[in-house]
């Protein structure tokens, strides 16, 4: 990848906020490491790309601004698979983010201390497979401090209209291990693929 191509590419497509240094630095590095590997970012499959994900959260270089760069550029040369793996790592946490928030709402600061106490949250870049032993351990807590009904509510979704959209929220779920209550009409919504799209403001 020359500099002078990622510019141009930065400059043609919505990148969103994320300073041009800062995009060329995250995607040149993710094309040296693919290059060690006779990759490139078009060859690349998902699970050399996961290893760089690794190889960043190894060494806290996690940042969201840096994966956010990279996704943008997956998305920019219609490297769709590469974009989905990267929205299912922000998915992840923000569905987590959510489930916060619903505590508070419906049982009180003191609950969510309780269940998040001692618990060690997965970093950004994990894959939401990951998030087995984590999602098991809240799970518990929360059966344990939530009245039957509050638990519902936290964990309850809204079924998509769009069938696309609900067979990828429901395999988000599976993947974290999280129980689903689907309730067509109900109002509360764990954002899992619009507020992403909304996020990162893709250019398709």
């Amino acid at each position: 990848m020359k500099k002078e191509n990622l510019v141009e590419i930065y400059k043609t497509h919505d990148m969103g906020d994320i300073p041009i240094e800062k995009t060329i630095k995250a995607v040149e590095s993710l094309g040296q490491f693919l290059l060690q590997r006779d990759l490139t970012f078009e060859t690349a499959h998902i699970e050399a790309i996961e290893e760089y994900v690794s190889y960043l959260v190894k060494y806290h270089h996690n940042d969201a601004e840096t994966l956010l760069a990279i996704a943008y550029y997956f998305n920019a040369i219609k490297r769709t698979d590469a974009y989905h793996y990267f929205k299912s790592l922000f998915n992840s946490h923000e569905i987590f983010e959510t489930i916060k928030q619903r505590v508070v709402t419906y049982a009180g600061i003191g609950a969510l201390e309780k269940l998040f106490s001692g618990l060690k949250y997965p970093p950004l870049g994990t894959p939401p497979t990951a998030f087995g032993s984590f999602t098991q351990d809240l799970m518990d807590k929360m059966q344990e401090h939530l009245s039957a009904d509050v638990y519902k509510k936290v964990l309850t979704t809204t079924k998509p209209k769009n069938h696309e959209d609900y067979i990828y929220e429901k395999q988000v779920y599976r993947n974290l291990g999280l129980p689903e209550f689907d309730q067509t009409n109900h109002h509360h919504h764990l954002p899992i693929r619009s507020d992403f799209d909304k996020k990162i403001k893709w250019r398709q």
